[in-house]
């Protein structure tokens, strides 16, 4: 998997971390939406989680997708996931979609996270969370 940034395409690269599909592909048809290129990466298959990160340097911003199996004790890879991305990407340009209304997470104090409620107001969120870390993001294919 090639998650290198395309040279002379212009357009914003944004990593979407999931191990739910169906917050993965909701995050990923959104970003698509916006015109970025999403690129996926699945922390429950096959393969290192570290070495699946490890190719995410160079994008412009990445979405981690959290289920309420993710915040529990038994889901380190989330946890792997969000602190290797925080070490690598500059500041602001990392923001978790939690998938349901969950308890509150110490761990993910004072990170930019937003919960994917039925109503969509996630998508105008996440939208201007990108477009503050310097990408791209017409509002308007938010809605």
């Amino acid at each position: 998997m090639s998650t290198t940034k395309p040279a002379s395409a212009g357009i914003s690269c944004v990593a979407i971390v999931a191990r739910d599909d169906q917050s993965g592909d909701a995050a990923r048809a959104f970003v698509e939406q916006l015109g970025l290129q999403a690129v996926p990466v699945e922390t429950s298959g096959s393969g290192s989680v570290v070495s699946q990160l490890d190719g995410l340097r160079e994008l412009d911003f990445a979405i981690v997708a959290l289920s309420a199996d993710d915040l529990g004790e038994g889901s380190r890879s989330a946890f792997l996931s969000i602190g290797f991305l925080l070490g690598v990407l500059p500041q602001g340009r990392l923001c978790c979609l939690l998938a349901d209304q969950s308890a509150p997470v110490p761990e993910l104090e004072g990170m930019p996270r937003h919960t994917m409620d039925a109503g969509g107001l996630w998508r105008l969120l996440l939208a201007r969370e990108m477009r503050q870390a310097g990408l791209n993001v017409d509002m308007n294919k938010a809605l």
